[in-house]
């Protein structure tokens, strides 16, 4: 413990410190902060949701919702990342049909113990906004590789062309 009162192996001690400090605060995870938009030959997919896998799996997927002018963001790590676009949310569900079962009703003095049925409560995950356009299925899942790119420290900007065939 001498040592550290003589001041220039404290001052040394203190500077290595220093530069341990920053050494280690600097090697955290980067991160780039990422926009750009879904194209569909070359024109915006309204709506939909982007899913950005890296392949360090140290690192969460990120999954993005489309507007309507098909413009996402996103904090991603920098490296390469697998790419899904999923818009199948948003796609028209068939008429119901008009066959309907008719149950006998309750008698009297039962429908008086039931009372009225409860309020349905709101659906936990409102359906996003968009329009429906028809994509290829390829893009629903990751393994395609068609979509993948690397990110940088630097980048910023990012569109994501999906092929209509």
């Amino acid at each position: 413990m001498a040592l550290l009162f003589i001041p220039a192996i404290r001052c040394r001690v203190l500077l290595s410190l220093a530069v341990l400090t920053l050494c280690v605060a600097g090697c955290g995870p980067k991160q780039a902060s990422i926009t750009g938009r879904v194209l569909v030959d070359g024109k915006p997919l309204p709506g939909g949701r982007v899913t950005f896998r890296p392949e360090n799996s140290a690192f969460n997927s990120v999954s993005v919702e489309l507007n309507e002018q098909g413009q996402y963001e996103a904090v991603l790590p920098v490296g390469m990342i697998h790419v899904s676009v999923d818009n199948r949310e948003l796609e028209p569900r068939p008429a119901r049909s008009a066959v309907s079962i008719n149950l006998p009703s309750l008698p009297p003095e039962m429908k008086s113990k039931v009372g009225a049925a409860p309020p349905r409560p709101a659906p936990a995950n409102p359906k996003p906004s968009g329009r429906y356009i028809k994509i290829p299925e390829r893009y629903y899942t990751a393994e395609s590789g068609e979509l993948d790119f690397t990110v940088a420290a630097n980048m910023q900007l990012h569109d994501i062309e999906l092929k209509g065939n």
